[in-house]
């Protein structure tokens, strides 16, 4: 009996054991490329989603659970999952994740403003600003925001019409203490009655310190909405109501302490923790620390249910067009509304996105690439946008370029022309899953990018969506099959009929419809031309006996309360008929846009860099190569480190001479992406070469303006998009210019060699390239760019002036025309083969390749343009030069004579707005200074600057914000625009603003908002995620561009935490008393008595500047910094 039971036992334990490994084996599969073809089976969902493999626990505080393995993951997603239902029903999403360096948490309610008792509109966000606030009744070390300051730590709240949400931001090894303290806050809620009086005056803060666009739009847009629940009211007009409510003595404290109580209740709560722990121990934290908010098991309500049945609230305004004036006087920007129906949940976005690719991420042949390449728009983006009262709309947003508001119309013919190639396209399944598969990858990757509002994306989503727990990481974009009559349904939004326009500028010259019909189009001829014109000559006479008034142009409507000036025109009938009856030709025919898989270039989505080291930043690739020669040399080729790091055989003298100006860095563990930003350019040539005048800037910048276009013009249309020319906006631009080309890829690391490789063949053939046809067009060009330049707006006129005043070496305008005139075809070439022998590499490379792929690509450049890099050779070194325009020095204005500190210099501009810009020189280019400036950044100057000129702030703004000056020195920038006031009204509320917030006892710096101020700094320091396009944008321009330290972060960080307020004032008393520069640019629209007197206006304590020569002149024999 006993040898009986014993072979059972064994045989259990057998069966046990491999059940075990078909787990594993299963898990793995599913965790690879594969998982993107998951067949996904749609659910009818329910708001708590459909909970499975309910999981045994010591006590009753979890009802159920979704494991890992349910939850459906996009590739390469190697986090831990886990959701909850507590035991007073609120839902938890629990993260672990390596690749985080703090924890995010996020807590949704589903309690927004269509909940607002229809007296009292505004109670809802009321509410969510004083739970926050109102800690006066609790003990220092308890009090929730304090706390995140004191910690490295971030919060932010949102509202909208469904939906509340508050996210915080916190060190992991604090995660704990910080939950318990802002559960308290949902447990035991502490209202006080002074503590409503004073966020309903703060609100008036608030209500014009918004300078975002798309707010402003926003509020305009309900404005015009038609009407639902309070949606024409905006934001501030709820908290003007119940500011007059409180005045009235209405009990406004009871209301809100009894809408707390009927509305948050846990089963309306979901909480998502992200973190670095494990899931295990957040599970602990969520179930004892949030089970005991009391649950009053309110029903929720889906936005679906509301708006099911009704009409869009924009739907009267289709088929019109809306100019809203903005003060920025660059700002050209054409906005395409397609107001969306509310669809069920499951299906709101996803259609929306898979249109969204088309148009813009689909290749070098689709809508976008093409727009840009004509020259008809600078930028095109699309956007899925749910407003803040729950109704969806499709935005196109357009950046037009100067003076291209013209070509509006060809813009909407290629548009609605490319929706009809959409229409026709013979969609079939494999087509549809390399949309699918792209569309995807293209999602996660911009997700990557939130880092802190990861948490707040898996609540939002799974709040709006109503998917189960498990597919909440999909369910924005993701189908599971596909409903091509469903598709071609929702096609029908994208009609002219159910479109309406926002134009943005500065300036109107016309009203919409006018500009419309007054534009060309794609299929103009030569009498469409003279009929066009014959037209604009009518309306132009017709206007001239139209009565005007408020509302018919030019007198422009005024938005109550963001003081927004717009007017609203009709869209003409004949414009609307024309684009309902486009075709496909235009797009096919004309602009050669295609669709198809082919579209998608290479999708192999292999990870190279899953055994690679991560790092905190980019390193030297010379210095990572070293370590992985020593490695082999320490390990030899047989062992499993080796392997891991597959060098083949790497030795020294393989090393490119390139590895040491290329920084490098692998992505996230999930990212197929490599992004290389590489400047190929020199500053030193062989002193014995006498062909090119070397020492004669002026020429090298415009030779290689000439260089560049001519390379531009001769690429390959499908490589363009990876050549980065000079942009050219100001004198300054160019003064600081490189001389080279810069490569800008960002590519599947499948697709990354051929692209590489043909880049660089291109390069190294100049005589292909170096031709007359090419060299005329980037001559047009330039003479193109010299009228623009001469042509500026105030604001590009002040920033030009700022380096002729501050340079050593100005340019003139003159000076440029002149060498272009004298350069010539051999001059070109001449400076091209120079450029090719002795230009260098240096940028970053970060994303899905390990370093000796990257050695190889370098190897691989140096090889096919056969370039004799200086730094190969020690020796040559002593007979080079510094040719560039680059290491012009810019004068250090705390080495003039005190009598120059403060300078003013006044110039006059026919374009723009009525602009000041104030200039403060903290010092040289340092990580100390670099950190202060960055803590001063978070300084509340713009909110103090919007209290002081109170209700006047719609007629004047404030952009502040920090910079390096050419590489060398940190200034702090206060730029005050207005198209009210001139040039002596804005510099006198500039002085009064300075005299009360820039002084040594300064409100901005007393203890707790320096707190703030401080440990906002570190935090945005802190928070980031190891992700392609992220690391990029945080690295490039402080390593590459400002020459700092590569761990500039750390060091950053750490110079801060040891700051005290007592050393930071010091640093405040040495800020405030900088030397300024004070430009001032008045617009020439004034009568001659004024603008004389505005002319001779000097700022009390101010010199005026004689001439843009002075300061250098009193420098020159000084030192440089």
């Amino acid at each position: 009996m006993d040898i009986i039971f014993n072979c059972i036992f064994r045989g259990l334990l057998f069966l046990w054991i491999l059940s075990l490994y078909l787990d594993v084996f299963i898990y793995d599969s599913n965790n690879t490329l594969n998982s993107f073809k998951v067949s996904f089976v749609e659910a009818t969902h329910s708001l708590n989603g459909v909970i499975k493999y309910p999981r045994d626990y010591p006590n009753s505080s979890i009802v159920n659970s979704i494991g890992d393995r349910e939850f459906i993951k996009p590739f390469g997603d190697f986090a831990k999952y886990r959701f909850v239902t507590l035991r007073n029903k609120m839902q938890v999403f629990l993260v672990s994740n390596p690749n985080y360096n703090n924890s995010f948490v996020t807590m949704g309610v589903r309690v927004g403003s269509y909940m607002d008792p229809k007296e009292m509109s505004g109670l809802s966000t009321l509410l969510k600003d004083v739970l926050m606030a109102d800690e006066s009744e609790v003990e220092d070390q308890d009090k929730f925001i304090n706390y995140l300051l004191d910690n490295n730590g971030l919060y932010e709240d949102k509202i909208n019409y469904l939906n509340t949400e508050y996210t915080f931001t916190i060190q992991s090894k604090k995660l704990e203490n910080a939950l318990k303290l802002f559960s308290n806050l949902f447990k035991f809620p502490k209202f006080k009655e002074t503590t409503v009086q004073n966020q309903i005056n703060h609100s008036e803060l608030f209500k014009r310190s918004d300078n975002d666009k798309e707010y402003k739009l926003e509020n305009l847009l309900n404005t015009l909405a038609t009407q639902y629940k309070g949606q024409n009211e905006t934001f501030f007009s709820h908290y003007e109501y119940l500011k007059q409510l409180n005045n009235k003595d209405d009990n406004l404290y009871l209301e809100l302490v009894k809408f707390y109580k009927e509305n948050y209740s846990a089963n309306l709560m979901v909480l998502c923790i992200i973190s670095d722990d494990s899931l295990d121990k957040l599970e602990s934290y969520a179930v004892k620390l949030f089970t005991d908010i009391p649950n009053l098991n309110q029903t929720w309500i889906n936005s679906y249910d509301i708006f099911y049945g009704n009409n869009h609230p924009y739907s009267n305004l289709t088929q019109k067009i809306i100019e809203m004036k903005s003060i920025d006087s660059d700002i050209n920007e054409l906005s395409i509304f397609f107001p969306i129906d509310n669809q069920d949940g499951n299906w709101r976005y996803k259609f929306a996105n898979y249109i969204s690719f088309l148009l813009t991420s689909s290749g070098n042949h689709d809508l976008r690439s093409k727009l840009i390449s004509r020259g008809w728009v600078t930028k095109f983006t699309t956007e899925v946008r749910k407003n803040s009262n729950g109704v969806t709309n499709f935005v196109i947003m357009i950046q037009l370029p100067h003076k291209g508001d013209n070509n509006i119309l060809r813009i909407l013919e290629a548009l609605f022309s490319t929706f009809e190639v959409i229409r026709i396209y013979p969609m079939d399944d494999l087509i549809w899953e390399h949309i699918r598969v792209a569309t995807e990858v293209t999602f996660q990757n911009k997700l990557s990018l939130k880092g802190k509002m990861r948490a707040s994306d898996i609540t939002q989503t799974y709040m709006d969506t109503g998917c189960s727990p498990e597919k909440v990481l999909q369910a924005p974009f993701s189908m599971s099959y596909v409903d091509y009559v469903e598709f071609h349904k929702f096609l029908d939004f994208f009609i002219p009929k159910n479109m309406f326009l926002v134009l943005s500028n500065s300036k109107f010259s016309k009203s919409g419809s006018s500009l419309l019909l007054s534009n060309n189009s794609l299929y103009e001829g030569i009498w469409g031309s003279i009929a066009r014109h014959f037209r604009i000559f009518g309306m132009s006479i017709g206007n001239l006996f139209i009565k005007k008034k408020v509302g018919i142009f030019p007198f422009f409507n005024i938005q109550p309360y963001i003081h927004t000036e717009y007017l609203v025109d009709e869209i003409p009938e004949r414009i609307i008929n024309n684009l309902s009856d486009i075709t496909d030709s235009p797009a096919k025919k004309l602009l050669k846009i295609e669709l198809g898989p082919d579209f998608l270039g290479n999708l192999d989505l292999t990870l190279h860099t899953v055994n690679i080291t991560k790092q905190d930043h980019p390193i030297l690739l010379s210095d990572i190569l070293a370590k992985y020669i020593s490695i082999e040399e320490k390990v030899g080729k047989n062992s499993s480190e080796y392997d891991s790091i597959k060098s083949g055989n790497l030795t020294a003298i393989d090393i490119s001479p390139f590895a040491s100006n290329i920084y490098y860095m692998p992505s996230g563990s999930r990212n197929p992406y490599i992004y290389a930003k590489i400047n190929f350019d020199f500053e030193k040539v062989d002193l014995d070469i006498k062909n090119i005048k070397f020492s004669n800037i002026p020429r090298l910048i415009v030779l290689n303006y000439l260089f560049q276009h001519a390379f531009y013009a001769y690429i390959r249309p499908v490589l363009r998009d990876y050549i980065i020319l000079n942009e050219y906006k100001t004198i300054y631009d160019i003064n600081t210019m490189k001389l080279g080309i810069r490569f800008d890829i960002f590519e599947y690391s499948s697709a990354f060699p051929n692209i590489f490789n043909e880049l660089v063949k291109s390069l190294a053939n100049p005589h292909d390239f170096i031709k007359s046809s090419y060299i005329s067009l980037a001559k047009r060009d330039f003479k193109l760019m010299i009228q623009k330049l001469a042509n500026q707006s105030s604001k590009h006129i002040s920033i030009s002036i700022i380096s002729q005043v501050l340079s050593k070496d100005p340019l003139t305008f003159d000076m440029l025309i002149k060498e272009e005139r004298s350069i010539k075809y051999i001059d070109i070439l001449e400076y091209v083969m120079v450029l090719l022998k002795y230009a260098s590499l240096k940028g970053i490379v970060i994303g899905n390749c390990t370093p000796i792929q990257v050695n190889y690509y370098l190897n691989r450049f140096s090889t096919l343009l056969n370039n004799n890099i200086y730094t190969t050779n020690p020796g040559i070194t002593e007979h080079l030069k510094y040719i560039g325009p680059t290491k012009s020095k810019i004068i250090n204005m705390m080495y003039l004579p005190s009598s120059h500190h403060f300078t003013y210099v006044f110039e006059k501009s026919k374009y723009g707005s009525n602009q000041v810009n104030v200039i403060l020189q903290l010092g040289p280019n340092n990580v100390e200074n670099n950190a202060i400036n960055a803590l001063i950044k978070q300084i509340e100057f713009h909110e103090a600057f919007v209290q002081y000129v109170s209700n006047n702030s719609s007629y004047i703004t404030l952009f502040d914000y920090s910079s390096i000056y050419a590489s060398s020195i940190c200034t702090y920038n206060f730029v005050f625009m207005s198209n009210v006031y001139n040039i002596k009204e804005i510099v006198n509320i500039i002085q009064g603003f300075f005299d009360k917030f820039l002084v040594e006892l300064s409100p901005l710096v007393e203890l707790k908002k320096y707190k703030k101020a401080k440990y906002s700094t570190i935090a945005n320091l802190s928070n980031f995620e190891r992700q392609t396009l992220g690391a990029m944008k945080l690295h490039y321009v402080p390593i590459i561009e400002n020459n700092s330290p590569v761990n500039w972060q750390k060091m950053e960080t750490s110079y801060l935490e040891k700051l005290s307020q007592d050393e930071f004032l010091e640093v405040w008393k040495k800020f405030i008393n900088s030397p300024r520069l004070m430009v001032a640019i008045q617009i020439d629209n004034i009568n001659n008595k004024s603008m004389k007197e505005i002319s001779e206006f000097t700022p009390p304590g101010y010199r005026k500047l004689t001439n843009n020569s002075e300061l250098f002149d009193l420098f020159k024999d000084r030192q440089y910094n």
